[in-house]
């Protein structure tokens, strides 16, 4: 069995797919999309046909595609039936089973096969063969007169083109129309992939972006909540600290109490005595000088304000006047006392 070279696989793969639903798919695919490219882009260099033995006047094939069309007599055609199962390796087949077809061995000729269906588990084909140093000669006098063969095909009895190419891996690889489709295709695969992979990109930021922004929401109401709660504390301790300075600044009950004694004349004795929160104290008793309480009083280092409230009355039990006083505390820091729980 001869080794494959490396163009083979172009004659073993689009036999084989030729005709069939993906590659129908594919040429639809490939026409609307020509329909939608600019004319220049999408024109094709059309087939420039040539005959063999050479003529002597060759027409431009500079933008076109040269095709050297065999002749029936030209190249062997047998038409075969072979198992399905050929099918799956047809190359391989043909090179091993080439010499028992033909009178030419595989390392002998280059040979293509034209699949023509399957049907009742038999594989029906058309194989074409020519002596590799006729396609040699072929391709070389063409050369010689600057023209690149791109398919070498052959005409069926009714002159019909086969379809096949029997093109050495020496000669150019198959038309520039096919690989501007075959590469048009690529792109478009990879803009679509590129445009695909933008997209993923872009949701993922947008996702990550949503997520961020959720957290630093979350972060701003634990602040805010965090400031509220400081402010609390703060107007809390600020007036536990209001309160504390206004009961270190007042005198205790005692101390009033003993400055009262010490102040009040011998004849005077308190029957009330209120002191409120802010340092207002109310004094109601009696005396035998009510009238001149105030000036008496007056010595009381942590009573500021004296006046009297109401009018003197006499007491018709006691004897004396009574009398209702209003003194506020005095803030002075020379008298504040060590604090006493009320």
């Amino acid at each position: 069995m001869r080794a494959q070279l490396p163009w083979t696989w172009h004659r073993q793969v689009i036999p084989s797919w030729r005709g069939s639903r993906v590659h129908r798919a594919w040429q639809w695919w490939l026409g609307q999309l020509r329909g939608c490219l600019p004319e220049r882009w999408s024109r094709q260099a059309p087939e420039q046909l040539y005959r063999w033995p050479l003529p002597v006047a060759l027409p431009a094939a500079a933008a076109s595609r040269p095709v050297l069309l065999l002749e029936p007599g030209q190249a062997l055609q047998q038409s075969l039936v072979l198992p399905a199962a050929a099918a799956r390796d047809l190359n391989s087949v043909l090179a091993y089973e080439l010499d028992r077809f033909t009178p030419l061995r595989a390392e002998q000729a280059y040979y293509a096969a034209r699949r023509d269906g399957i049907s009742h588990g038999r594989l029906r084909l058309t194989l074409v063969c020519a002596r590799r140093e006729h396609v040699h000669a072929w391709v070389a006098a063409y050369r010689l007169r600057d023209i690149q063969l791109t398919t070498i095909d052959a005409l069926d009895a009714q002159g019909q083109r086969i379809g096949i190419n029997l093109l050495p891996s020496a000669t150019p690889k198959p038309h520039l129309g096919q690989r501007r489709a075959f590469s048009l295709g690529l792109a478009v695969l990879c803009l679509l992939l590129t445009f695909t992979a933008m997209l993923l990109a872009l949701h993922n930021r947008e996702a990550a972006v949503a997520a961020r922004a959720a957290e630093v929401q979350q972060l701003r109401q634990q602040t805010a909540e965090l400031q509220g709660l400081r402010g609390e504390l703060a107007r809390t301790s600020g007036a536990a600290r209001a309160l504390m300075d206004l009961k270190l600044a007042q005198p205790t009950r005692a101390l009033l109490l003993a400055e009262l004694s010490a102040c009040l004349p011998a004849d005077s004795w308190l029957q009330s005595l209120q002191v409120t929160v802010d340092g207002q104290v109310d004094l109601a008793g009696l005396s035998g000088n009510a009238s001149g309480l105030i000036l008496h009083m007056k010595s009381c280092p942590h009573l500021v304000d004296l006046q009297y409230q109401g009018i003197i009355q006499p007491d018709a039990s006691s004897g004396k006047d009574r009398f209702y006083l209003r003194a506020h505390l005095s803030r002075g820091g020379e008298h504040v006392a060590e604090p006493l729980t009320p």
